[in-house]
């Protein structure tokens, strides 16, 4: 399984090679985070790589998945917000 962050999802949108990831052999995932950062946000701020990569979710090159939340991931996400609420003082 492929596990598709913002950035590499954006970057093949902005050159419009999204259709490469039909030649992975496993199947390619997108966290809803993810897809909430880069499609719906990226379309309510007009960004035409939004769009392509929601008309690749809509031609099943990637499934959306839910990620669980864990002890982990929740330290991971309060250590972030510290880190964040560091640099702006």
């Amino acid at each position: 399984m492929w596990v598709f962050d913002a950035t590499p999802l954006i970057y093949l949108a902005k050159v419009d090679r999204l259709a490469l990831v039909q030649q992975l052999d496993a199947s390619c995932v997108i966290p809803e985070r993810v897809y909430e950062e880069v499609v719906e946000t990226g379309l309510k701020q007009g960004y035409p790589d939004a769009r392509r990569i929601e008309r690749s979710i809509d031609a099943d090159r990637f499934d959306i998945v839910s990620v669980e939340t864990t002890a982990l991931l929740s330290r991971l996400q309060v250590d972030i917000l510290l880190r964040v609420n560091a640099e702006e003082s």
